[in-house]
């Protein structure tokens, strides 16, 4: 994937119930990816999860409010949720594709409760797939 918003393609073709896998080299491809997803969905009216460690959740918002005026905004009315990745995984060698399956369930309804269109969610998970079992729970969830 290369580093330009302009190369993710077809992100705006995701739709409610879609699981896409982006697959980087560079950081800052993790950061393009992360942001266009974010964009879309805050676009499409939908509640919106990123869940990574806090530089990146730091370097996502610096790429928003330098593309997009008013990005804070949705922070302050929690349309945008930045998340640290052990608070929602726990330690990567404990992530449970069922545990995850099941708070992104009741995430879902939270958000439709109250009024968006849905919910969507993007986390780094690279970490997990070095313990014993993590390819399993991966694929899983």
């Amino acid at each position: 994937m290369a580093g330009s918003k302009n190369n993710i393609k077809n992100i705006e073709k995701i739709s409610g119930g879609d699981h896409v896998v982006l697959f980087y080299e560079k950081e800052s491809e993790l950061i393009d990816a992360a942001f266009c997803f974010v964009m879309q969905s805050l676009k499409n009216g939908q509640k919106c999860i990123y869940i990574d460690e806090e530089k990146n959740h730091k370097m996502l918002l610096n790429k928003l409010e330098n593309l997009f005026s008013g990005a804070k905004e949705f922070l302050n009315k929690d349309q945008l949720q930045l998340v640290i990745k052990e608070d929602i995984y726990g330690k990567a060698s404990e992530f449970r594709a069922d545990n995850m399956i099941s708070l992104i369930e009741q995430k879902v309804i939270e958000a439709q409760k109250e009024g968006y269109k849905g919910l969507s969610i993007t986390g780094e998970l690279k970490e997990v797939i070095n313990f014993e079992g993590g390819k399993k729970e991966i694929i899983k969830y």
